[in-house]
């Protein structure tokens, strides 16, 4: 059995942190009187279609969320803090990256949660939060994720130049000022929020800007068909046996502009689990709506 390295997403607040001299009362975030109550709508935000359903959500509320912002800028500071969560906490979070529990503010920072001690008059970090997001990668070792066997890792990327493409509305042809360097991503990933673990697949379409830097692609629509077959389990104490289910997904999604492309592959509830054990094959068909033949990655899937 290969182990796989995870990474356990870091959550950085782009803001400095105020030591709460906005009051309790004057807040403007979303409220849970538990954190049970916060990972119940935690996971219904994440179980929606897309970022744009966690966003229509929030949107009557009385913050802006930061999803709102990620959504909209191209800043470096917000782009980093957008690459390492998902959609869900990111509608959650205010602009300051905040939300409140009880009477006490929590700010994600420096990799996990905090609250403000008065009496201290510093931050101090919540105990026996879980939450966490996980990708999968093919280097070094971990005692907590395991993908069996000796193939590629939940990561993989192709790049391309970009050609004439067609809008789905009209069917147009859009050639643009040139052709465009471009990149394919495909990442497999498990979210854990409470008592719930769920395993996910995020595909995604970036351009490179004239910094070379990579974007995400706004204006090209994509076209993607999933082919995936397998078993997926997580191991559950407390003698660690592995409840598994058996994958057969098969769908297609075309003329989307979503930034993240979430596919949902399993849902379990593990008393304590922390294993994945993944044994998935199929492939992944990226392709921009009408760019060239050539351009289409039919990515394969070997998750053992």
């Amino acid at each position: 059995m290969k182990k796989i390295s995870i990474i356990i997403i870091c959550i950085f607040s782009i803001y400095s942190c105020q030591k709460e001299e906005l009051t309790t009362n004057d807040f403007k975030g979303a409220y849970f009187e538990n954190w049970d109550e916060f990972h119940k709508y935690h996971l219904e935000l994440e179980f929606l279609p897309d970022e744009i359903s966690a966003l229509e959500s929030v949107l009557e509320k009385d913050y802006k969320s930061f999803l709102e912002i990620a959504l909209n800028s191209d800043d470096d500071k917000i782009l980093e803090i957008e690459n390492k969560l998902t959609y869900g906490l990111m509608a959650i979070l205010n602009s300051d990256l905040q939300f409140k529990i009880g009477e006490k503010i929590i700010t994600f920072k420096e990799d996990a949660f905090y609250k403000f001690d008065t009496r201290k008059n510093s931050f101090i970090k919540v105990d026996n939060v879980d939450v966490s997001i996980i990708e999968f990668e093919n280097s070094g070792e971990s005692s907590k994720i395991y993908i069996s066997g000796t193939n590629t890792g939940g990561y993989s990327k192709k790049d391309f130049w970009r050609n004439a493409y067609y809008r789905c509305s009209d069917n147009a042809k859009i050639l643009g000022p040139s052709n465009r360097q471009m990149r394919y991503t495909q990442q497999l990933k498990s979210l854990r929020s409470g008592s719930t673990a769920a395993l996910f697949i995020e595909t995604k379409l970036f351009y490179r800007n004239s910094k070379n830097k990579l974007r995400f692609a706004k204006k090209e629509e994509k076209n993607y068909t999933y082919n995936i077959q397998g078993t997926v389990g997580i191991a559950v104490a407390p003698y660690w046996n592995h409840y598994e289910t058996q994958i057969n997904y098969q769908n297609t999604t075309r003329c989307t502009k979503s930034k993240y492309n979430r596919q949902l592959l399993a849902e379990v509830f593990p008393t304590d689990g922390r294993s994945w054990h993944i044994d998935l094959t199929g492939t992944i068909t990226h392709h921009i709506n009408g760019d060239s033949e050539s351009n289409k990655w039919i990515a394969p899937v070997n998750w053992k």
